[in-house]
Order: C-alpha cells, then sequence, then structure tokens
C-alpha cells in the first residue's frame, strides 16, 4: 500500500464537467486539475450553493495520471482549501472516480457521503477509503465534491483556492533503468 502526491493548480479541468461516477445531484460548475511535478495553483475558484440544495455536485478536480500507473487500495487525503465559505454551505460528500481518456466513467475508487463541513472554517482535509484499481491507457481520475446549502434563506458563494497538495494511491511507474555493459580490462601485470 502506498501513496503518491498530486499538487492541485489553476488549470482548467479538461473533461467535461459533469457528475461521472457521483450519485449526488447538481451541476458541476467548476474544475481545476492536479498533477505531479506541478506548481500550487493561486486563483480562487468561486461556485453558488444555492438556497436549500441538498447534496448537490459543484466542483471537482481532475486528476492527471502517469502512464502505466497502479492503485493500491488505500486511503486518499484530499485537502481542500475553502477560502471562501460560509456556516449554512457545508460539504456533504465525496467521489472518487475512474474516467477514461475520453472522459467517460468507468467505476468508482471510493466515496464519503455525509461530511457537513461548514465552508467558513477554511481548510479541512478528508480521507476516503479507494479500492484498487487497474487502469487503462490514457484513464484520468475526477474528484467530485458536493455540497449543500442548510440554511434555506439564500444563495451562498463558496470559494477553493486550489493549492494544496492531495496524497492519493495511484502510483506512477518506477523511472525505467539503462543497463550499463562493464567493459574490463585485460589485466596486464608490471
Amino acid at each position: 500500500m502506498a501513496t503518491e502526491s498530486y499538487v492541485q493548480n489553476d488549470t482548467a479541468q479538461v473533461c467535461a464537467l459533469n457528475n461521472y461516477c457521483s450519485t449526488s445531484g447538481g451541476t458541476i460548475e467548476a474544475g481545476r486539475q492536479a498533477e505531479q511535478g506541478v506548481s500550487a495553483g493561486s486563483s480562487e475558484v468561486t461556485f453558488t450553493a444555492s438556497a436549500g440544495q441538498t447534496d448537490d455536485n459543484e466542483f471537482s478536480f481532475e486528476v492527471i495520471i502517469a502512464e502505466d500507473s497502479t492503485s493500491d487500495a488505500d486511503t486518499a487525503s484530499i485537502p481542500i482549501n475553502f477560502t471562501t465559505g460560509a456556516m449554512t454551505a457545508t460539504l456533504e460528500s465525496i467521489f472518487i472516480c475512474r474516467v477514461s481518456s475520453g472522459c467517460v466513467n468507468q467505476e468508482t475508487i471510493g466515496s464519503s457521503t455525509g461530511i457537513g463541513f461548514a465552508t467558513n472554517d477554511g481548510l479541512t482535509t478528508q480521507n476516503v477509503t479507494c479500492s484498487a484499481v487497474t487502469f487503462a491507457s490514457g484513464d484520468k481520475v475526477i474528484i467530485t465534491l458536493g455540497f449543500s446549502e442548510t440554511g434555506g434563506h439564500s444563495d451562498q458563494t463558496v470559494g477553493i483556492t486550489p493549492d494544496q497538495t492531495m496524497s492519493l494511491p495511484f502510483i506512477a511507474p518506477a523511472p525505467g533503468f539503462v543497463e550499463i555493459p562493464l567493459v574490463m580490462a585485460p589485466y596486464k601485470p608490471y
């Protein structure tokens, strides 16, 4: 069992803003990427938690994984930096989905529901138990976030700054090595 670091960044999600494997309702409003070997993002992304909504998808991360990556059954640690929030706008669910190179849902890797984290509390790290999956060439991972507006009084603006590093059980292949032949010079006594 192992995990690797994936850095959230300001690059917009390439796959369509869909719910993929999430059973939550709503429509994803914004998505950003997470990848290895990139700089963290710095620009806040905002969306609206509508008055009275219950566990609606609003935001997602598209995780770019290396070709030939493997997956362990392990825990994903997902930090989320809420830089704008409200006590009544709560993070309710996280779904981790394997999608094909053509951005078609393939399966659910893991999920967590009933979270209830108030977005005005700032940074949170949510742990999600993941199953082992087999990645096909070009596969990606989409992490959807579902939100509720529990006050029922008015729409709430929520902002996420994608500047955190996630620890995910998607393992890039070890770099290849090149075999260098050892050339021995003949022994010459003096």
